[in-house]
């Protein structure tokens, strides 16, 4: 007489069967019957892992998997949430970090907040490391809410917000030109003077909410620091080292049009807003 197997009894088997520790997703109607399949069972060896929504929950398993050379395993129920899953998936075929020491990035521009998410599957997958995440101040309020999961998690996730209070790479990629110094003898990356004021500053949409980015540990658990200088710095990271055992959040406080070395040769080009004429933006015919 055969035993009756449910889809979700089935699924539950396969992924002991090929060796899944982890479960990344977040609940929902159309997923209580498996993720309960996995709860009532004392003897698994599969967990279930809860994110605060679906994209941090891929971004989540992309990082556990690319550290830990293992099968990730999202769970989201049917609908919003699925969709919601599509560009941390597309991210997830990117490479792939299995060392001692590894360094994980989105190395595309699929997902802005990837890796404050993906610090977690990290940690999952290297329970003996300490993830350090550097993010933007853009990028972290996308995804600021997976800083409850570092702590509810028991981590010590060290995250560093670099604040400069704008959307720095998008002002960058299309008009580089608030960031050329205006105190250089190379006129290739001295800063232009155009006849359209828009083009000369930061745009009014780059501009973002300030944060108090270090009390978000206040909200959901942690510890927080602010830094302003290269001592105060110093400092911060001495207290971390005393501090193993927490996660933690520093609010890196940069001026504005700081720009990283690896990207200041875009100071000789052309942004896509530039343009020498002083009509502004250019006459586009219709299709």
């Amino acid at each position: 007489m055969s035993t009756c197997v449910t889809v979700a009894e089935y699924l539950k088997q396969r992924l002991e069967e090929i060796g899944c520790e982890h479960i990344f997703g977040v609940a929902g109607n159309y997923s209580a019957a498996f993720l309960n399949t996995i709860e009532q069972d004392p003897n698994t060896s599969v967990s279930i892992t809860g994110n605060t929504n679906e994209i941090n929950a891929g971004h989540c398993a992309d990082g556990y998997a690319r550290v830990s050379g293992k099968m990730a395993v999202v769970c989201v129920t049917y609908g919003v949430g699925a969709f919601s899953l599509l560009n941390p998936i597309l991210g997830a075929q990117n490479l792939k970090i299995n060392q001692p020491d590894g360094f994980v990035c989105a190395a595309a521009w699929l997902s802005i907040g990837y890796s404050v998410p993906a610090s977690l599957g990290v940690k999952f997958a290297a329970k003996n490391k300490r993830p350090l995440v550097f993010v933007g101040d853009g990028s972290f309020q996308e995804t600021c809410q997976a800083v409850s999961g570092h702590y509810h998690y028991k981590t010590n996730i060290v995250v560093f917000v670099l604040n400069n209070h704008i959307y720095g790479i998008e002002q960058m990629l299309v008009n580089p030109n608030p960031f050329r110094p205006e105190d250089t003898a190379n006129p290739d990356i001295k800063k232009r003077e155009y006849a359209d004021p828009l083009l000369n500053t930061i745009y009014p949409y780059n501009e973002l909410n300030v944060w108090s980015y270090e009390k978000i540990v206040d909200m959901v658990g942690g510890t927080g620091f602010v830094v302003e200088n290269r001592m105060q710095l110093k400092e911060v990271l001495e207290k971390i080292d005393t501090l193993p055992d927490i996660n933690i959040v520093v609010n890196v406080k940069i001026p504005k049009t700081d720009v990283p070395d690896a990207i200041r040769y875009k100071f000789a080009g052309t942004g896509e807003d530039e343009y020498e004429s002083s009509t502004f933006p250019p006459f586009c015919p219709p299709l």
